[in-house]
């Protein structure tokens, strides 16, 4: 996910615990939302956003290096004590995950350090529903077995790719929807596309279970759809709304003048692209249209 130059200064990883008690141990969907939605929840908190933040430091430690994750598990007094540290704690369902800032991987807070790693998997009782149109999916790869700890840490990747990607507006719309996300397994045809589809893809380092520069995750968000929809790519979303200062920003193929798009034998036409359009204009599509670039000149 990082070049190798970043293997070369002080290494730190973004410490994630989940709660499972033996009587009561979390659904493996949920516990997947609930380290994604906790990943955000972090990279969202003033501590870690604001210049001169309780977190800051460390955030920018992190990030400066690979953003390595490492999901431990707790139960009982363990679980207490681990909550007793500086953290958030995130109730997704029937999973209760707490995110703590960055430590260097060989200076982990004791009570942590003592939790188990490995082995952490975990089961649906039942299969997950169809994720609500507009909704931001995490899609894991269907061929890359993992166990749950693993894919909580690699949808806490694809959920931090994202939001980097994001505008600051569609960010506040997403922060304000209290990170509505899903987390399922694509289709092996559906995994082709969205590795192909230009949206964030997390490439393994290889530390654990899978081998180094394996594709785990893609994160689908609809906001990032709509940038490579009207970068030139041919795709097709749902329900979308971006803001348009972004687009100006991001898509280096966006056309100076009006662009042209045709649905069938309808023509949209997005003008009002310049420096001098509103600070509120955005974009919607309706539901289930889809859009194909063509020339200005067809």
């Amino acid at each position: 996910m990082q070049d190798a130059s970043r293997d070369e200064g002080r290494q730190y990883a973004l410490p994630l615990v989940i709660r499972v008690e033996r009587a009561a141990p979390p659904a493996r969907t949920d516990a997947l939302e609930g380290a994604a939605r906790a990943v955000l929840r972090f990279l969202s908190d003033p501590r870690v956003t604001e210049a001169d933040g309780e977190w800051a430091a460390a955030a920018r430690a992190w990030e400066d290096a690979r953003i390595r994750k490492v999901v431990r598990r707790a139960r009982g007094a363990a679980w207490e004590r681990a909550s007793a540290l500086p953290g958030i704690t995130v109730a997704h369902r029937s999973a209760e995950i707490r995110v703590y800032p960055p430590v260097p991987v060989d200076e982990w807070p004791a009570d942590l350090a003592r939790l188990q790693v490995s082995g952490t998997d975990l089961d649906d009782p039942r299969a997950p529903e169809a994720p609500a149109a507009g909704t931001p999916v995490l899609w894991l790869n269907p061929g890359l077995p993992m166990t749950a700890g693993k894919a909580m840490a690699q949808a806490g990747h694809a959920a931090q790719l994202a939001w980097w990607q994001l505008s600051p507006r569609a960010k506040a719309e997403w922060l304000d929807r209290g990170f509505d996300l899903a987390v399922r397994v694509a289709g092996k045809g559906q995994w082709a596309e969205l590795l192909a589809s230009g949206l964030p893809v997390v490439t393994d380092g290889g530390f654990t279970e899978v081998a180094p520069g394996s594709a785990t995750v893609v994160a689908d968000h609809p906001a990032l759809r709509a940038v490579l929809l009207l970068s030139g790519l041919f795709l097709c979303s749902p329900d979308f709304s971006v803001d348009i200062r972004f687009l100006r920003y991001t898509a280096r193929r966006m056309p100076p003048k009006p662009l042209r798009m045709w649905e069938g034998r309808r023509t949209w036409v997005l003008s009002g692209l310049g420096h001098r359009s509103s600070p509120d204009t955005s974009l919607r599509l309706r539901p289930s249209t889809t859009l194909v670039r063509k020339p200005a000149s067809s």
